[in-house]
């Protein structure tokens, strides 16, 4: 079979999936002696009864050798992943090997982000297959934005082009003539075409090498759009990463504020007065609506003599006093708060209770406006909180663009380049008969994370960690269940 047998099957793993000592994975051969079958077993099974002469690792001679990346839930770990899944990828090509690509979960995203550089060789010729992948565009807005960036400095490069080329023609005229028609000196002038020169010569640099960067993207061709069908997304409705990745970002915060930020601040100002006045209330405080007229009366005269006496102490001018009559006020002071004692044992104790009500809601009221400043750090915290846990699930903690949407099907292919495909019916039903058997048995700590006051990010980071690592749930049934490898198989090999 010549060049034609040299096929080999690389398989790029997902999320927290990475090698790990000791133990074989679902992606690696299983190398020990009656090891039981995995899924690069079954799938190099079935491409030999398929005819096809593509192994998994073929080109691998050691375990060790193989591709694998970090697996950490992160943009930047996947960029990094694709970008030597490429160099991996092309130097299997210069070996002179005919590579095929299966993708699981993450693992895909690795993939269609390496994409770029992988087709970049017009003699691709094998095939790619996802499986259970939730595709997040990432790095298209990152893209667009360089893009824009390096337009803008091409255009500044021709600008300052055509500046350069006015200040060279200057440079020509005689230095008088210049001086006569601009009124300035002739050495500021020379001084300053000659930072114009050097300015322009710098930028105009830089705006080339940017107009060279644009070329290095990954365009589509003719041949690209007629190329028969090359990527196969496997995926299934009833995936759980999927359902938790595409959902989970469509959910309106639960926990934001439903007012802007100045109506939040009166509110918690007003809700923190009424609790510390109902408190009051239950501890035995009275306020002038508890007591009779006569007691009403008593009680404000009273209050405003101690008012008075308070505003004599402190702003003695503001009460038409001299500095040396504020004796007078101390004795108002000290006999509204002795009447009010006298009072006390003639009209009772909510008469005094009363008597000091005025003071308790000025006090209430600073109270209440002492917790501005929590209060501010609760609305940001509600408003930004959701949106930080949803990026760290998502694993675009620091990405600084609008959160890409999760879709089942792959983005900014060329048309007829990838097909979609549900799992097998069969694969489908099995998995999820084990994963109704997996509920059946977490039914206990699923109910305990969810009467939790708040789901944290660590919370659902643990659901997708043992989604991943579960065997019995759908998100594993693409590298289990045979129907879904004799599919993979059929696809590598050719038949539709």
């Amino acid at each position: 079979m010549g060049d034609r047998a040299k096929e080999t099957v690389i398989i790029v793993h997902g999320t927290w999936a990475a090698p790990r000592p000791g133990k074989t994975l679902w992606y690696q051969r299983a190398e020990a002696e009656g090891a039981a079958e995995n899924f690069v077993s079954k799938l190099d099974a079935a491409l030999q009864e398929r005819g096809s002469p593509a192994r998994c690792w073929a080109h691998a001679a050691a375990q060790s050798s193989i591709f694998y990346w970090s697996g950490e839930n992160s943009w930047i770990a996947r960029a990094q992943a694709a970008s030597s899944l490429a160099d991996y990828i092309a130097k299997l090509r210069n070996q002179g090997w005919r590579h095929h690509i299966i993708a699981h979960s993450h693992g895909g995203n690795v993939v269609i982000e390496a994409l770029p550089q992988i087709m970049a060789e017009p003699s691709f010729s094998g095939k790619i297959v996802t499986l259970g992948t939730p595709f997040m565009d990432a790095f298209s807005p990152i893209r667009e934005k360089t893009e824009r960036s390096d337009r803008f400095l091409i255009s500044l490069g021709i600008n300052v082009l055509c500046l350069i080329l006015v200040v060279g023609f200057f440079e020509f005229l005689p230095s008088t003539l210049i001086s006569e028609l601009t009124g300035l000196s002739w050495l500021f002038l020379d001084s300053l075409i000659d930072l114009i020169w050097f300015a322009g010569l710098v930028i105009l640099v830089f705006a080339l090498g940017q107009a060279a960067k644009l070329d290095s993207f990954y365009q589509p061709r003719e041949t690209d759009v007629q190329r028969s069908e090359t990527l196969l997304a496997l995926s299934c409705p009833t995936d759980e990463a999927w359902q938790v990745l595409h959902h989970l970002p469509k959910i309106d915060n639960p926990i934001a504020p439903r007012s802007n930020l100045l109506r939040f601040l009166i509110s918690s100002v007003q809700s923190t007065a009424f609790r510390l006045r109902e408190v009051a209330r239950l501890q035995g405080a009275r306020s002038f609506r508890d007591i009779g007229l006569v007691a009403k009366c008593v009680g404000a005269f009273l209050d405003l003599t101690l008012i008075f006496g308070i505003l004599s102490l402190i702003f003695p001018t503001y009460v038409y006093l001299e500095s040396n009559q504020r004796y007078l006020g101390f004795l108002g002071l000290i006999g509204a708060v002795t009447t009010a004692l006298i009072f006390r044992t003639l009209l009772g104790p909510a008469f005094y209770s009363a008597f000091w009500s005025p003071f308790r809601w000025v006090a209430r009221q600073l109270q209440s406006l002492a917790g501005i400043g929590p209060a501010l750090g609760t609305y940001l915290v509600r408003r930004r909180s959701w949106p930080v846990l949803l990026e760290m699930v998502i694993g675009l903690e620091g990405y600084r663009f609008r959160s890409p949407p999760v879709s089942q099907f792959p983005y900014g292919l060329p048309v007829g380049f990838a097909r979609y495909e549900n799992i097998p019916q069969g694969a489908e039903r099995r998995a999820l008969q084990k994963r109704s058997a997996w509920i059946a048995g977490h039914l206990g700590e699923a109910s305990q994370t969810f009467t939790n006051l708040a789901v944290t990010a660590a919370d659902i980071t643990s659901l997708l960690r043992t989604i991943e690592a579960d065997q019995t749930l759908v998100h594993a049934a693409y590298y289990t269940d045979d129907e879904c490898a004799a599919r993979v198989a059929d696809w590598i090999a050719g038949r539709g």
